[in-house]
């Protein structure tokens, strides 16, 4: 693949349209046309559907596209740590990942502020996913570590992690259930408790035992209701179909229309990461996040 191929990929898919990319790239419409044809042939498939005058990225094409957009973001990445050996300041990019209901300025606003004083070329990127999402993106290096919670199950073969914090747990459940009382967990026995888990999760220990842990000290026995999606169960959640578990963290605390109820307990966060990982400045990274939470700045 040659720059002008990449580059004539980049505008069609942007414009989709040829006689739009050509313009933008001031060149002939038959180069744009060529680049793309014989860039096809390498991969080996097509990358537009052409109707008319309407184009539009193929399936494969959307996969290109994406590797494109972070090959060149890794690239720019690269460009700025090799000047940083002559700056003597580092630079770069860290991709934090997170649990996609918690608000992260819980910690991200202490670790910004952290990161500008002393190391203001690195930027933090926080992504937000479903918790069973986190470790396939770091595998597929989407992310480069992440706040995650700590189960039993979290370090596997490739992955290590690192015990983080501890954050107070609890539920959370409508105002259609709550009322305006303040409820205890035994106050709200007689709901389901929201969670989804897939194939894996039922062989494993996960948000059941966890609830079921939290629950026997205030003698409750939970029922359970399976949603497709972390997003269903905040629908079901503002229902009143049922109660979901949460932590200090969760977004969903600040919404008038919810209770959160303590359980009293508290839910160990870990940061994981690839072994395979040497990139130094993750490693970096990581340990100043957990000087900054611990307290040993």
């Amino acid at each position: 693949m040659t720059d002008s191929q990449r580059n004539c990929f980049l505008a069609v898919a942007e414009h989709r349209s040829f006689s739009k990319a050509a313009a933008a790239l001031y060149v002939s419409q038959p180069a744009v046309s060529k680049n793309i044809s014989t860039l096809e042939e390498e991969l080996g498939t097509a990358l537009f559907d052409r109707q008319g005058k309407l184009v539009e990225l193929t399936k494969a094409g959307e996969i290109f596209f994406m590797f494109l957009v972070e090959y060149r973001r890794e690239y720019e990445n690269m460009l700025e740590r090799i000047h940083s050996l002559d700056s003597g300041t580092l630079y770069g990019v860290v991709r934090i990942g997170c649990v996609l209901t918690w608000n992260a300025a819980h910690f991200y606003t202490r670790l910004s502020r952290h990161f500008a004083i002393h190391f203001p070329g690195v930027k933090l990127e926080v992504i937000g996913l479903e918790p069973e999402a986190l470790v396939p993106a770091l595998r597929r290096k989407e992310i480069d570590f992440a706040i995650m919670y700590n189960y039993e199950d979290a370090r596997q073969q490739d992955i290590e992690t690192k015990a983080f914090v501890n954050l107070g747990a609890g539920f959370l459940c409508s105002g259609l259930i709550a009322g305006n009382d303040v409820c205890t967990p035994k106050d709200i026995a007689g709901f389901p408790f929201l969670i989804t888990e897939n194939l894996t999760d039922r062989h494993t220990s996960t948000y059941r035992d966890i609830i079921r842990d939290m629950l026997r000290k205030h003698g409750v026995s939970p029922e359970f209701m399976v949603c497709r999606s972390l997003s269903s169960a905040m629908v079901d959640l503002s229902c009143g179909k049922g109660i979901l578990m949460a932590d200090d963290w969760t977004a969903a605390k600040s919404n008038y229309e919810l209770r959160y109820i303590s359980s009293g307990e508290t839910i160990p966060l870990c940061l994981a990461y690839l072994r395979s990982n040497r990139d130094s400045l993750v490693s970096l990274a990581m340990e100043e996040t957990l000087r900054v939470f611990k307290g040993n700045l």
